[in-house]
């Protein structure tokens, strides 16, 4: 197998340049806008005596090939340190082919270079064109007519995911096996009627599914099996799970996913782990040990008795940056606006999946609207909880609305709901209030988005990110260093086993 990742290059056996490669490369430095001519020397001198000439003899070329194309020196001059492999041919072949094959699926020169900048070994296919038929019509299958063309969905993919570029030098042969196997061995276990049309979407989500072999997956599912299952299959479906949703689990070794398994195993034990849903275990899975030991430590430095307890009821909540500055300033709002003042511990325990799930300016910014127009009062942790409570104080029947209850507002809704559906709530409270604020001019929603558009000026809202970021440095400063290391185990969107045939 080979391990490829966004910043990976294609090296040969790492021979050190020859002293005058670095003259001999300033035309083509140059002409690309090449300020590091070390880096460059290096970088072409790494893919061994042979490349190494041919970038020297076609290199020119091929730079004037791609700024006629339309692609910016500036990318130029990050590209070809990165990717030597692709000025290696002569202009009017290989680059000029491939490059007219991204066009095809809709890519602009500049995008179409950012493709090769993210994954080099793209470079040295001969040609895209047999594996594009077999990814358009996965890309396609199940789609209503009308809809986008596989090629496009294609460059679509590649807009947004350039690394996925690796796959389209695949060989036709191992595509169609690979997509046989996802359908075939998990479509079972997804819901969706349609097991070609999911594995669609899943590609869609996360391309680097297509890049593990069957007989990776195979060798996951004897881990999952082994450690994790209880009944026979466990395995298969846990697999299915991870494979559709958190790709990034499915690209580890079985070595480094039997090691997080079982890690997980002596923090929660063997029985609780049965007990969680797929989708969060394949989650926490995914993330990597150190990001979900970090959050307990967290969580016990904010005061939390139990964090095992916590994780088992929210399995989910352990695979998020508790050290995440905007995650703390969530969590100081909280403490410092809902009307029942929770502790941060409280908080973690009881509302742990809005101090992670919104972004900061979401959350914060609607509680410091609600307290500006005086309705914080009305917020809710549980809306329906509280109308019973009411309705069971005026001795009402407690499952059904009577005429004088409160409106409320829930957290829930404060922390996920879409601004026009939060502006459009706003409005329906507004209407029952019998006072609105003094001074107030427009109505409620209109001023929650005028509120919203000037938030990140409002000093209220930069204290509390402030605060944030100093809580977040005073915890990570009572943390052991072996949580905090950045890359204590690598995680990489882009990073993908794939058989040295891809």
């Amino acid at each position: 197998m080979l391990l490829v990742s966004s910043t990976d290059r294609i090296v040969g056996s790492g021979l050190a340049a020859r002293p005058q490669l670095a003259a001999e490369l300033h035309p083509l430095a140059a002409a690309a806008g090449v300020a590091d001519a070390a880096a460059l020397s290096r970088a072409v001198a790494a893919l061994g005596p042979k490349p190494e000439q041919r970038v020297l003899e076609h290199g020119a070329a091929v730079a004037e090939l791609l700024l006629g194309l339309g692609v910016p020196q500036s990318q130029l001059a990050q590209l070809l340190p990165r990717c030597p492999l692709l000025f290696s041919r002569p202009a009017d072949e290989r680059p000029a082919l491939l490059f007219e094959q991204l066009a095809q699926l809709g890519l602009t020169a500049a995008e179409a270079a950012r493709c090769f900048e993210k994954q080099p070994m793209a470079a040295g296919s001969v040609s895209f064109e047999p594996a594009i038929p077999v990814l358009a019509a996965l890309l396609s299958a199940g789609l209503p007519a009308g809809s986008n063309s596989g090629e496009q969905l294609l460059g679509d993919l590649l807009r947004e995911q350039p690394a996925a570029v690796i796959l389209l030098g695949a060989q036709p042969s191992t595509l169609e096996q690979r997509i046989s196997h996802l359908v075939q061995r998990y479509g079972p276990h997804w819901k969706q009627q349609n097991k070609q049309a999911v594995t669609a979407g899943t590609v869609r989500q996360t391309w680097a599914v297509l890049g593990l072999s069957p007989e990776h997956l195979l060798a996951l599912e004897a881990v999952l099996q082994q450690e994790l299952g209880q009944q026979p299959g466990d395995g298969t479906r846990l697999l299915a799970t991870i494979v559709q949703h958190h790709c990034r689990a499915a690209a580890c070794s079985p070595e480094t996913l039997r090691r997080r398994a079982r890690l997980l195993k002596a923090e929660f034990a063997r029985e609780q782990l049965l007990q969680v849903a797929p989708n969060c275990l394949s989650h926490a899975l995914a993330v990597g040990t150190a990001v979900w030991q970090r959050a307990l430590a967290v969580w016990r430095l904010l005061g939390v008795a139990d964090p095992a307890a916590v994780a088992h009821k929210n399995f989910l909540l352990i695979s998020y940056s508790w050290l995440a500055p905007g995650v703390q300033a969530k969590l100081a709002a909280m403490q410092r606006l809902l009307p029942w003042g929770p502790t941060a511990a409280a908080a973690v325990q009881q509302h742990g999946s809005y101090v992670v799930g919104p972004a900061p300016k979401r959350l914060i910014g609607r509680l410091l609207f609600l307290q500006q127009e005086g309705l914080l009062l009305l917020l809710v942790a549980d809306k329906a909880a509280a109308q019973r409570q009411w309705r069971k104080q005026h001795s009402l029947p407690a499952g059904r609305r009577a005429e004088g209850e409160p409106q409320l507002i829930s957290l829930r809704d404060t922390a996920i709901l879409s601004d026009t559906k939060f502006g459009a709530m706003l409005e329906s409270v507004a209407a029952g209030q019998s006072e609105q604020p003094a001074g107030s001019g427009g109505s409620t929603a209109e001023r929650y988005h005028t509120f919203m558009a000037q938030l990140l000026q409002l000093p209220a809202y930069q204290r509390l990110l402030a605060e944030g970021a100093a809580e977040a440095q005073r915890l990570a400063a009572l943390l052991p260093p072996e949580l905090l290391a950045e890359a204590a185990e690598r995680g990489d969107e882009d990073e993908i086993l794939i058989d040295a045939e891809i």
